[in-house]
């Protein structure tokens, strides 16, 4: 017998933004150094489940915390 599909795990991915850089750049980058991203608050960010798209959300911030508030949830066709 299975485990119940509550107790199931998937991976989450929120897509925040992209950013194109060389790979000279890339090279470089050092620990905790900054790519910035389009995106600011507020802005829909993509929410993914094991790779698939099911929901966007908008980015909030409140002191050192970012979170994610779910605005849509995608069903059927909608979701790629």
């Amino acid at each position: 017998m299975g485990l119940p599909i509550d107790a199931m795990e998937v991976d989450v991915d929120v897509v925040l933004g992209t950013r194109q850089i060389r790979i000279g750049e890339f090279i470089r980058l050092k620990r905790g150094a900054a790519i910035i991203l389009d995106p600011i608050q507020h802005d829909l960010v993509d929410i993914r489940a094991n790779g698939r798209l099911i929901a966007r959300g908008a980015v909030v911030v409140k002191g050192d915390t970012v979170a994610i508030t779910v605005t849509d949830r995608l069903k059927g066709d909608r979701a790629p």
